[in-house]
Order: C-alpha cells, then structure tokens, then sequence
C-alpha cells in the first residue's frame, strides 16, 4: 500500500471515530475504527511514521468529534458581528483544540510502535494507555485554555471515546464500575482483540479472543447490585428557548421573567418536590428586584426551586446557582467553578492571537459582559423532604469528578442547569451531552435532571437510561418521579478517589 492510500485510511477512521460519538447510528464504531491505525503502525520500521500516522488519526478524530464549534456560529452570544471574524474565531478554536488533542494520539501510536514485538502481550496494556492519555489530554486542556479568572481542575472530557458507549446498555453498565475511563478501556480493548484475531494465526487465541468479546457484550445489568429505592420525589425540569445575547435589553429581561412565573405556576400545579429551571433563568433574583418573593413563594407552594443567575460583588461576576426552599424562604448557594473558554473568559492565548489581529476591542466589548470568574462549589446538597440535591452548571456535566463530590456527601439527585443557546441547538452537541448525562448518572448509581434552555431537558436513571425528554420546540415542563437511591456505586467507593 503507498502513503497517500494509507494516510487516507487513516484519516478516514479517524474520522469514523469521531462519527461514533456523534450520532446513535455508529456509536459501534468506537469498537472497531481504531484497529487501521493498528495495522498501519505494524507495518512502520520507524517511530516518525508512527507519529505521523497518530497525530493524522487523532486530528481526524479530534475535528470530527469537535464540530459542533461550528455550530456557534453567527457568534451572537459574543456580541461578535463580522462574519469573517466569527468564522475565523471558530476556526481558530477548533483547528487549535484539535491539533492539541491529536498530539496524544501521537503519543498513543509511538508506544504502541514501541510495543509492536509484543503484540499479543499487550491486550491489556494498549487500552491503559489510551485510558490514560485520556486523562492526561484533559489536564492539558486546560493548561491550554487558561485565561484571568479560570480553574485549571481538569474537566474538558468531550471526546472521551467510552461516551460512545452509552448508547449500549450492556456496556453502559460498566461505569458503575470504573465511570467513563472504563468504558474507554473496554472500548480500545474491543479494537485490540479485533486487531489481533485478524492477524493471529493461532486458531485457540482467536476462540478466546471472540469468547472474550462475547462475554463483554453479555453481561446483563441485573447482575449489578444497586441499592434499594429510598424513596420517590416529584421533579419538573423547565424547558426554555432563550437566543443567546451578549446585552439582553430590559423588554427581553422582562418577557424572560413573565414566562418563566408562568412556567413555574404551570409546574406547581403537579406539586413537585424540586423544581428545576436552566442555567441563569434569573427567577429568585428578579423576583427579589420586583419584591415579589411572598407571591413567588405562594405560587410555588411547598417545593426546591433550583435557580442560577449571573452575580456581580466587588466587579467579579460569577455564576451561581441558588436552592431556594419556597416553603421556608430560606436559601443556599454554590458558584460555577469550571468556565467555558471563550464562552465565559478569554483564555491569555486567545486574548494574545485578537490582540495582534486588530480584534482588541471586540474582545474587551464581550469580555466586560462575559468575563466570569471561577467561583468556589458547594460541594453540600441541598435538603428538601426526602431528596439531597446536588446541582452543577452545564459545562460543569463534563467533569468526571464534581458530581461525585455530591454523592460523597450523600446527595441522591443529581441535577444540571444548562443552556445550549450558543450552539444554535446543535444536534451534534445535544447527543454528546445526553451520552455524557447518561455515563454521569450511571457512574454515580443516582438519577440525574437535565434542564435545559435552547435544548431538550431529560431525566436520566441511575443505570444511565434516558427515560423521558422534551420533545417540543417551544417552552414546556417535564415532570417525572425519580428514586432516590443511597448506595454508591464501585466508581464513587473507590476508582474516583484516585
């Protein structure tokens, strides 16, 4: 096989890899796409192509599973209104995020290279790699993107390829075991076993091989023991679709908050224990502006209203969540911790590449509304009735740990407040999300509530089962009963303490 034939195989499952994540259809491939790379790699008698060849499969990879960043575009939640920058601002923040990530690849590809003499004794250890520089791509991330006012706790999983296995129940089951690096374990491992049954000529090792890939689709999720039931509470998740803007004037700040009164009158009438609005609805805030909190309460009657809001003190702006007990009138808080690049801060490098661009002052106009700092989490639930709630910002839903730092302290509902207006509903990022929803839940063994503004809200089990959803375009309430269960799953006992 010449080079241009091989490169493009390679370019072509990477980017069948990145569709695995992307759509329900092909989630299968996250088993099977790696194993050219594989094959590719066997054939190199020297490290420079294996390097190559990683870093081609990974930018594959990296740009497919990535391209929901072009849905943000036109850039109106920025305030960003030339076109030609809103592309090339986009450009810049996928091709760069992209090229980062694809330098684990070529990390990935020389180790397997250094390992090619023994390749049936490394069934094991390929798939550790790849887990690893998972974690190791996520920790780079955000040393990549920091900026003034950011965290550099990594969090950024988006393309964590055991997501893809969500889509599977069967497999799906193993995060209750070891959460989301498990599941890429096992799915790396699938392509390892492939790749080498097809070049084994030991018949026993290919029965074994094809025993073990059997074994790891068969195990039924009734063998996992997950706790009893504690218990049921009533929850309404609030669906919104709010267009994202930089400066929201005071008319839309006002028909914003009629319609989410009406919303939460309309969910009341089910008497729900929590009541959950999406990210930076504004409810409890406004209502305190109009000193309309008593008629808010009495509309609300004995219920958890879950809120968040856009906090300014001493010129930090930060975004925070507010549990509001409307029976007793009293309140908790907890601040975002994990912020969007570009989204909520301006990370230096980015600042450095508008700055020489001429762009200085387009990014100081959105800076002095979406500069946001990272702000301290309460890692304590909020109480109400029967349910310990632990609720966490959208992007927050990416952190493999945030959530267990709840269930830590005995939290048994899980929720997350959110907006996907940026992305123009983006069908690519509505699915990530839902697959990441589902790993968080059943890594966590607890139900989770997703309420969303410019997406659909969902109600996700503890096995990871996305059991109800909003269909409509429009405003609506979703409200469903959920267990609440107690006992923490083998992930939050003892793998996530590491």
């Amino acid at each position: 096989m010449n080079t241009v034939s091989r490169l493009t195989i390679l370019i072509v499952s990477g980017v069948l890899l990145g569709l695995s994540l992307n759509h329900f259809f092909f989630w299968w491939l996250s088993l099977v796409a790696i194993v050219p790379l594989f094959y590719s790699i066997k054939e190199h008698s020297n490290k420079k192509d294996a390097l190559i060849d990683g870093f081609l499969f990974g930018f594959a990879f990296s740009g497919t599973f990535l391209f929901w960043f072009w849905h943000a575009l036109p850039l109106d939640g920025l305030g960003i209104e030339s076109g030609f920058f809103g592309v090339f601002t986009v450009f810049l923040n996928w091709s760069l995020t992209s090229l980062v990530f694809s330098l684990f690849f070529s990390v990935f590809a020389f180790l397997v290279w250094i390992l090619r003499f023994n390749w049936f004794s490394t069934i094991l250890l390929f798939p550790l790699i790849w887990a690893l520089l998972e974690f190791f791509r996520m920790t780079a991330f955000s040393l990549f993107v920091f900026g003034d006012g950011a965290s550099l706790l990594p969090y950024f999983s988006t393309g964590f390829l055991g997501y893809a296995l969500a889509n599977n129940n069967f497999l799906l089951d193993y995060a209750f075991f070891g959460g989301v690096f498990l599941l890429s374990f096992l799915a790396v491992l699938s392509n390892t076993l492939i790749f080498k049954i097809l070049i084994s000529e030991n018949k026993s090792f290919s029965v074994l091989a094809v025993a073990s890939l059997l074994i790891l689709f068969g195990i039924s999720s009734g063998v996992i023991a997950r706790g009893e039931s504690g218990g049921e509470v009533t929850v309404s998740a609030i669906h919104t679709n709010h267009k994202a803007r930089l400066f929201p004037d005071d008319k839309e700040r006002e028909r914003r908050f009629e319609l989410h009164m009406n919303l939460l009158q309309e969910a009341a009438r089910e008497n729900p224990d929590v009541i959950v609005f999406p990210e930076q609805a504004s409810l409890i805030k406004v209502a305190k502006e109009k000193n309309i909190l008593n008629k808010l309460r009495g509309i609300a009657g004995d219920t958890l209203i879950v809120d968040s809001h856009r906090e300014e003190d001493f010129g930090k702006v930060s975004s925070r969540i507010t549990y509001f007990n409307s029976s007793t009138g009293e309140e908790t808080k907890s601040d975002k911790k994990l912020l969007v690049s570009q989204g909520e801060y301006t990370p230096a490098l980015y600042g450095l590449i508008g700055g020489l661009l001429g762009k200085g002052d387009t990014i100081d106009r959105a800076l002095r509304h979406r500069s946001y700092t990272s702000g301290t989490l309460n890692e304590l639930p909020a109480f109400h009735n029967d349910a310990k709630v632990g609720a966490l910002f959208c992007s927050e839903l990416l952190s493999p740990t945030l959530y267990n730092r709840f269930v830590e302290n005995e939290a048994n509902l899980l929720v997350n407040v959110a907006s996907q207006s940026w992305f123009h509903d983006s069908k690519i990022l509505r699915h990530q999300i839902e697959n990441i929803a589902q790993v968080r839940a059943a890594e966590n063994n607890r139900f989770l509530i997703y309420a969303a503004n410019f997406a659909p809200s969902f109600v996700v089990s503890n096995k990871g089962e996305l059991v109800v959803s909003t269909e409509s375009e429009e405003k609506s309430v979703l409200t469903f009963e959920v267990n609440l269960l107690e006992k923490q799953s083998f992930y939050n006992t003892f793998i996530s303490k590491f």
